[in-house]
């Protein structure tokens, strides 16, 4: 069975800021070679014939693939560097037939499509908006997946087990685009009954601009907690900023 594109960011014929992150997900996973090799299947054109630049990277279990552009245009409120595509242009993003599943099936056909950027920058950091289990949350099947649900779509590729932690039980990560949010549903081995499990979302995790999620300790009953900036303005019930 071949593989198909499900989704891509920036949408079709869509306008974006300059530092939003090329994503294209998969139905499946890929052959990452195929991606990140010396002659990458998913490249990007400025119009009408300028491939752009830059670096491919890899998330959610093979089936998302991103690519950013090596021009920097500052820093985001972590202090890490920020890569742009040019401003004011229009871009054609393209999967060709090169990319394989890992039984290597092609694309039945290359995937072409258009977007343009405008001349401004997104620099708006992204938040919890709900959790599952909640903060103190007893009797939680063993079973059940964890949930974090973003405020905007992230970069798949920084949401992994370095990012998401969840000490003391084998996980992995699943993620999807809804409604210009990512949810996140953190998949694992059976829990232990009668015994806590803690969960960290840590800076290193980034939205679709490349700007950082702030950690916060959340002692929320209501399912929601984020940070909204380092500074440690938080949202979200009774929640207390920290590193």
């Amino acid at each position: 069975t071949a593989p198909t594109v499900t989704s891509v960011i920036p949408i079709a014929n869509s306008t974006v800021p300059r530092n939003t992150i090329v994503q294209i997900n998969f139905s499946e996973g890929i052959d990452p070679s195929g991606i990140t090799g010396p002659s990458p299947a998913l490249t990007v054109t400025q119009n009408p014939s300028t491939v752009v630049t830059g670096v491919y990277s890899i998330g959610n279990q093979y089936r998302t693939a991103e690519f950013r552009t090596t021009d920097t245009c500052g820093t985001n409120s972590c202090g890490s560097t920020i890569f742009c595509l040019a401003g004011g242009a229009a871009f054609t993003g393209k999967a060709t037939t090169g990319i394989k599943d890992l039984a290597g099936n092609p694309l039945a056909a290359d995937y072409l499509w258009d977007f343009s950027t405008t001349n401004s920058i997104d620099n708006t950091p992204p938040v919890i908006t709900h959790q599952a289990p909640r903060q103190g949350d007893a009797g939680v099947s063993t079973m059940d997946p964890a949930q974090v649900y973003f405020s905007k779509e992230m970069s798949i590729s920084s949401l992994n087990s370095q990012t998401i932690t969840m000490p003391n039980v084998g996980y992995w990560l699943e993620s999807s685009n809804v409604a210009g949010k990512t949810q996140v549903l953190i998949q694992h081995q059976p829990f232990q009954p009668y015994t806590g499990y803690d969960i960290s979302v840590l800076s290193g995790v980034k939205d679709i601009n490349q700007n950082c999620y702030s950690p916060c300790s959340c002692n929320s009953t209501d399912g929601s907690c984020g940070c909204k900036v380092p500074s440690g303005v938080c949202t979200g019930f009774n929640c207390t900023s920290g590193e």
